[in-house]
């Protein structure tokens, strides 16, 4: 009776871990979103204000960039990492998310 109990429980862990990453997803796309809604910025910039890894950032702003939700502008220093990156911001056509 033990050892059915035990199997049980990783189980119902992997199900309540899924169930939370598709929100914990979802609320960083918003929160990504958020912030170039209210900033101009790099991907580095927006990394360093979320606490969202600059790798999530990436995948995010590749569908927001298909979505015309956000748009590309030219180069220019970043200012976290003083390097040349893209900046951007929310596509002011395509409010609200």
């Amino acid at each position: 009776m033990t050892e059915i109990k035990k199997a049980s429980r990783p189980q119902e862990a992997k199900q309540a871990n899924t169930g939370s990453k598709g929100n914990t997803l979802l609320t960083q796309k918003e929160k990504i979103f958020q912030y170039f809604k209210e900033h101009t910025a790099t991907i580095a910039m927006c990394a360093k204000a979320t606490g969202i890894p600059s790798q999530t950032i990436c995948g995010y702003k590749i569908q927001l960039l298909d979505d015309e939700k956000i748009i590309e502008l030219p180069k220019k220093p970043c200012q976290v990492t003083g390097k040349k990156a893209w900046y951007y911001k929310s596509n002011p056509e395509k409010l609200p998310l």
